[in-house]
């Protein structure tokens, strides 16, 4: 089974080893992250060490994207993470 997270609306101006040990419970993860604006939006990805082998991360605004590898499988992969505005007038200027 392979493992990676991925959350929206985290709310979190920062991400750390804290953060991400109270979530996953214990160690052996690496993450990335897009900061929240004010009180809204924040991304973020998990993923387990032993499982996956992340090669690059890409953060823009309101989207996050990881490119790796699941290990046992070798098989690649890219997965984007999307949070945007809800409001039609700022999604005009997203």
């Amino acid at each position: 089974m392979h493992f990676v997270l991925c959350i929206q609306e985290t709310k979190l101006g920062c991400v750390d080893n804290s953060v991400v040990s109270s979530i996953c419970g214990k160690s052996g993860y690496n993450y990335s992250y897009q900061p929240s604006v004010g009180a809204s939006g924040g991304l973020l990805f998990v993923w387990d060490t032993s499982e996956v082998e992340v090669w690059s991360t890409t953060s823009i605004d309101h989207f996050l994207a990881i490119k790796g590898q699941f290990v046992q499988s070798e098989k690649e992969f890219v997965i984007v993470n999307v949070y945007a505005p809800c409001d039609l007038a700022k999604k005009n200027i997203v």
